[in-house]
């Protein structure tokens, strides 16, 4: 469950006092370097995921059928549409629930909407969904955060979300809200 919404002009409590090498960061538009590390750091969790589940799969056709575990194979379909349904409720779930995947929880990252609220289910849906097309040509969808004054990518500018530095832990902030830095 996400706490109430807050006034999104509240800043964080961690940044009016000294906040350390690490919080200094803390509000800001994460850059490309974090959130690039951040998503080879997903890959891995859903490559990790993914060749377990099949490999669960796999044992669980074998003892159906009676037959060697070597000698099962699932079809290509199958496993497409496993990693893709695996994809599709990790990014989903992590940002409508935590506001962040394992890798941007990692290094300090969190994605929100641009008013600093959470963005729940539709809006997480739907970032999820432009992430294939923003890669398909040639990652441009993400390269444009270079350019862009938030380092918004593609799939940020049409779900009306950001993605800032947050390093604080979730269970000592519960009512505050990231307010991104305009």
């Amino acid at each position: 469950m996400s706490a109430p919404p807050v006034d999104p002009r509240q800043l964080v409590a961690a940044s009016t006092a000294d906040p350390g090498p690490s919080l200094h960061r803390q509000g800001r538009y994460a850059g490309i370097i974090s959130r690039s590390v951040a998503i080879g750091t997903d890959a891995v969790v859903l490559a990790v995921v993914s060749i377990g589940s099949l490999f669960v799969l796999q044992a669980i056709a074998a003892m159906v059928e009676g037959k060697p575990f070597g000698d099962v194979t699932i079809q290509s379909e199958l496993g497409v549409t496993v990693v893709v349904l695996q994809s599709t409720l990790y990014f989903t779930v992590a940002w409508a629930v935590f506001g962040r995947t394992a890798g941007e929880a990692l290094f300090g990252l969190r994605t929100i909407r641009r008013n600093g609220e959470p963005l729940g289910w539709g809006r997480s849906f739907l970032r999820f969904l432009v992430w294939p097309f923003s890669l398909s040509l040639c990652g441009l969808g993400f390269a444009w955060m270079l350019i862009d004054g938030r380092r918004r990518t593609w799939p940020d500018l049409i779900a009306g979300t950001v993605v800032v530095y947050d390093w604080r832990r979730a269970d000592l902030a519960t009512a505050e809200v990231i307010h991104p830095h305009g």
